[in-house]
């Protein structure tokens, strides 16, 4: 929106914002969405506050007042009540009942859908209740605003899409809000070529590879439609939070990492498996490998990645095996990646381990570790025995409630500085 306009019907903003003013005159959008109350928006980009102002479906007396709702968008919260000139009592009057209506202020997304006078105003069956605003002046006149039908899921709809606000508990309806749910997914581009894999595999042709190309097309549009059409979803060509989870999963057979001759299983976190040796002097974690590229078939049932720590050791020593057997040529670069970050890896010349690079003191970066635990997958890319590019992918999910129990497991408390 513009600096310092007041905004009436949206007139010369963003394409984005004329799509709502065509969807809160009730002219536009998919048939079943709700039209938006009538409103006008004011934002104020000094302080951060975008407020909406309620349009009365009748008035009376001079001063009629205005119902309005404030979004803060640098606390977060929100504020709500009555615009209007001298204003000294007001009443709303909902069913025949008369209650004093009290401004509120500095509420967060929860307090302000649970006060009492919005969790009065739900969808009836005829959908024709009114309310009623009475105002008094100084002077002892009084003036009143009607509104007609207005309910409290449409008015959090209107500031989620007018003012952007957060946190509320909103239904979307239209394009525009299933564009928003997909945005606020904050899909990482491993998440975008997992699930560009996931629709050509279901709906594309056999044999279809998709590259590594982070960006939906237009036919993986075309695809997600089809899938929520299935799924019964109502989102169109937008993804659907529930159905990301699985969609994301459908690629990722990740299979139980099988302990060596000497250990057993604790526990399993997600993908990720807590072994410990026999006689409790090791303990380590470790998951299998859930996607290869250009890697020996004969490598890849054993291929997987592990973390482990000696109970008889103190502090902070981790024994890393990035991926193990190495299946990298030792001349080419190694490269991990997670999300948007990317790790220079080496292989350590006495044991053959592939760890991060040493800095510059020889010491190692907990930064791998860390992104480790924030992401869902890493990939790891290098060169293979006969030279052609190589990669191999680990999931993380599950990855640091199984180092924290490994650590717990050893009484080793050091080892979560590589975490943390």
């Amino acid at each position: 929106m513009k600096k310092g306009r007041k905004m009436q019907g949206w007139q010369g903003v963003s394409l984005w914002s004329a799509a709502l003013a065509l969807m809160a005159s009730g002219l536009a959008g998919p048939a079943g969405a709700q039209a938006l109350p009538g409103h006008s928006v004011d934002f104020d980009p000094a302080t951060g506050r975008c407020r909406i102002v309620l349009e009365p479906a009748g008035t009376t007396g001079d001063a009629p007042p205005r119902l309005f709702v404030t979004s803060d968008l640098l606390k977060p919260s929100f504020a709500f009540g009555l615009d209007g000139k001298d204003i000294a009592e007001a009443v709303v009057i909902r069913a025949n009942t008369r209650a004093p209506l009290m401004a509120r202020q500095g509420l967060d997304a929860a307090a302000l859908q649970a006060d009492p006078f919005w969790a009065a105003m739900t969808k009836t069956a005829e959908g024709k209740d009114s309310l009623y605003l009475t105002v008094k002046d100084a002077k002892g006149r009084y003036s009143s605003a009607r509104y007609d039908g207005l309910h409290a899921a449409d008015v959090w709809r209107l500031a989620a899409l007018a003012c952007r606000a957060t946190g509320l508990d909103v239904t979307p309806q239209t394009p525009v809000e299933f564009r928003d749910v997909e945005a606020a997914l904050s899909l990482t581009e491993a998440d975008r070529v997992q699930l560009r894999k996931v629709l050509a595999a279901t709906y594309g042709e056999a044999g279809t590879d998709v590259g590594t190309d982070a960006g939906f097309t237009v036919t993986d549009r075309r695809f997600i439609v089809q899938y929520n059409q299935e799924h019964g979803h109502p989102s169109g060509e937008y993804l659907w939070p529930e159905a990301l989870k699985d969609m994301l999963a459908m690629l990722l057979p990740v299979v139980a990492t099988a302990p060596l001759a000497d250990e057993e299983v604790a526990d399993s976190f997600g993908d990720w498996v807590q072994l410990r040796s026999k006689g409790g002097a090791t303990c380590r974690i470790a998951t299998s490998a859930s996607e290869v590229v250009g890697i020996d078939p004969g490598l890849v049932p054993a291929l997987r990645m592990s973390f482990a720590v000696d109970r008889a050791d103190s502090g902070g020593r981790l024994a890393f095996e990035l991926v193990t057997p190495n299946p990298f040529r030792t001349d080419a670069p190694i490269v991990a990646r997670v999300g948007d970050e990317a790790f220079a890896l080496l292989i350590e010349p006495t044991s053959g381990a592939v760890i991060p690079k040493p800095l510059a003191d020889g010491s190692l970066s907990n930064a791998l570790m860390v992104a480790l635990r924030r992401g869902k997958l890493v990939a790891i890319q290098g060169g293979s025995a006969s030279g052609a590019p190589a990669g191999v992918a680990f999931s993380a999910i599950g990855f640091s409630a199984a180092f924290s129990a490994m650590a717990k497991d050893c009484n080793r408390s050091g080892v979560m500085a590589w975490i943390e």
